[in-house]
């Protein structure tokens, strides 16, 4: 499988906004420094996802220079999630009402998909 990359999930944004590359020159200018604060934001819950299947966390939080970069996150982050934060982020200024929207869904599934941690508890009652 090919690697995801910042490019892919710029199109996927893109695509819930109804909108298509070539109408969107402004927006691809703001995409990867936006798609660097997301992935900022993402970083908890990607070192989660990696300690739950048993990989080794990420020192430091994944950064994209440009859109042709793979960005080397859970597939999920990056097809579903990140492209609903960099769609809320991209429109925040044209369209406030539909950038919550979308801030509400990129919230939403970012809390759902963070695996548990279970840890051991200590009985204080005797």
């Amino acid at each position: 499988m090919e690697p995801i990359t910042a490019s892919d999930i710029f199109a996927w944004a893109l695509a819930l906004l109804g909108e298509t590359p070539q109408k969107s020159r402004g927006y691809e200018q703001l995409a990867a420094p936006v798609l660097n604060q997301l992935l900022m934001r993402c970083y908890q819950t990607e070192n989660a996802l990696r300690r739950a299947r048993g990989q080794i966390p990420l020192e430091c939080p994944a950064t994209v220079q440009e859109l042709g970069e793979p960005v080397d996150y859970d597939t999920r982050l990056c097809r579903e999630i990140l492209p609903l934060g960099l769609a809320a982020l991209l429109i925040l200024e044209d369209d406030p009402q539909r950038a919550a929207f979308f801030d509400w869904r990129f919230q939403s599934s970012l809390e759902q998909c963070a695996p548990a941690q279970f840890v051991p508890m200590e009985d204080c009652y005797p």
